[in-house]
């Protein structure tokens, strides 16, 4: 799953939702415009976050390093749910493609099986357009 949850949303949102996919067997790309906080600079910040099934082969941390120039952001979390805040919203939808595209390359790259699910199921019915850069839809 790959959205642009919009704005009004809190960074604990964005990885609850995350949680939610994965738990589901999916990878998840996800991103939202939050509100900065006290004594940060401007109304709002982006966040980012990536999160990927267990056993699946995919790297969480890799795909969030692809994503964070466009936003001059930091990602933070474990191999499997990892969260980059960061100062600027204009690159958010550059940022969620950036992330797509490094874990459809992954996907793509390793054609081994987990379990009795291929990598590519871990996209679900959505996995070839992920390699498309197709950013799912917005939840605004």
């Amino acid at each position: 799953m790959v959205a642009d949850l919009g704005s009004g949303r809190s960074e604990e949102f964005a990885g609850l939702l995350a949680a939610q996919v994965v738990g589901l067997g999916r990878a998840a790309v996800l991103g939202a415009t939050i509100a900065a906080g006290a004594g940060a600079e401007g109304g709002e910040r982006a966040i980012l976050v990536v999160a990927v099934p267990a056993k699946s082969g995919l790297d969480a941390a890799a795909a969030l390093r692809a994503a964070l120039p466009s936003v001059d952001g930091r990602g933070r979390g474990t191999p499997t749910l990892r969260a980059g805040p960061a100062p600027k919203t204009a690159g958010l939808a550059a940022s969620l493609a950036a992330a797509a595209s490094s874990l459809a390359a992954i996907s793509s790259a390793r054609p081994t099986r987990v379990g009795s699910r291929s990598l590519k199921k871990s996209f679900g019915p959505g996995a070839d357009l992920l390699g498309k850069l197709i950013v799912g839809a917005s939840l605004a």
